[in-house]
């Protein structure tokens, strides 16, 4: 059946009676609706039993399956403003979702926030340097853009200012073809 039919006191009742998969399942769920409850420690709380069942079952769960608990643990850290558990976890996802050819760029965004936030500026350019691939290959040109105005910034800060404005020049040249009249301001102002 599927659970988002199910009412929060459902899930509770029926929680003892599952285990493996489906019980990750039923605790992904109550987790889920927590965080759009705002309540990030219970659905942090909830996702980590979630995350804990699948990881006992490793041999039976999918890459997509723990991917996407990973994912809710590093919006739930993020939310809650824990950069630590953040970078923990959503570096162990982006391992899997590239041996899985399961990576999508805007899952690892929080990520390079969480490095900002700790001031790993070498591990935020490598991240944001492979957004940039990502981004490229599927040819969203104001992600792009967005990427390489951010390397920009932090190799501004390292005092890396040749690395800076090449990669602001071509960051240009994406936000121009994206059409994106703010964004082109924007880069041409930081150039």
């Amino acid at each position: 059946e599927d659970l988002m039919e199910l009412t929060d006191k459902q899930l509770w009742d029926q929680l003892p009676n599952v285990d493996g998969e489906l019980k990750s399942d039923f605790l992904y769920e109550l987790s889920r609706r927590s965080f759009e409850k705002s309540d990030y420690k219970s659905a942090l709380a909830l996702v980590e039993q979630a995350r804990d069942v699948l990881l006992e079952l490793k041999d039976f769960t999918s890459d997509a399956e723990i991917l996407k608990i990973y994912r809710a643990i590093g919006m739930n850290a993020h939310a809650l403003d824990n950069p630590d558990l953040v970078i923990s976890t959503l570096e162990k996802a982006l391992e899997i979702a590239k041996r899985s050819n399961l990576d999508k760029p805007d899952d690892f965004v929080i990520l390079a926030e969480a490095y900002e936030q700790k001031e790993e500026v070498q591990k935020c350019i490598d991240l944001l340097e492979w957004q940039f691939e990502k981004y490229n290959e599927l040819d969203q040109d104001l992600d792009c853009a967005s990427c390489l105005a951010q390397i920009a910034i932090h190799c501004k800060g390292l005092k890396q200012f040749d690395i800076a404005l090449t990669k602001l020049e071509i960051a240009l040249n994406f936000a121009q073809r994206a059409g994106d009249t703010n964004f082109t301001l924007l880069v041409q102002n930081y150039l």
